[in-house]
């Protein structure tokens, strides 16, 4: 039985469906911003689905299938990891995620974010751009 004001814990389903989706939308260079204004919805909103930590609607699951030009039931297989590197980090962070997800302790999942963030300063990163800040969700979605 489900008690009014319990926050809802993600499901091994929600968390699988949220990490595919965020796979799919980075192996197409889309941002969380830009896909979250083509759905009509806001970008930590989005963040949360590919989280797990927010229930996606059959509906807008449907939209994000076809934006993402995907079937359905992508989104419900876990896929092995190929050798490319993209797709062993993807994994990787798919891994770690899930395994975020299920530390019950608040405090105890800070602790970890620190240690990552800590060891992540560590590891020199490759030189990037500096991507150019993205326009508005109007401008995105092709309104004046």
């Amino acid at each position: 039985m489900i008690m009014k004001g319990s926050a809802r814990q993600p499901t091994s389903a929600d968390v699988l469906i949220g990490s595919q989706l965020a796979i799919r939308r980075r192996s197409l260079h889309i941002s969380q911003r830009q896909l979250a204004c083509q759905c009509g919805i806001a970008s930590m909103q989005l963040a949360r689905y590919e989280r797990g930590t927010g229930r996606i609607p059959a509906a807008r699951l449907a939209l994000l299938a076809k934006l993402l030009d995907v079937p359905l039931s992508y989104f419900f297989v876990r896929r092995a990891a190929a050798p490319d590197k993209d797709h062993a980090l993807a994994a990787d962070v798919q891994e770690l995620n899930a395994a975020y997800q299920r530390i019950a302790d608040a405090h105890v999942r800070r602790a970890v974010l620190a240690i990552i963030v800590h060891w992540s300063h560590d590891t020199p990163a490759p030189p990037r751009a500096i991507p150019a800040p993205e326009p508005p969700c109007s401008v995105i979605a092709g309104k004046p």
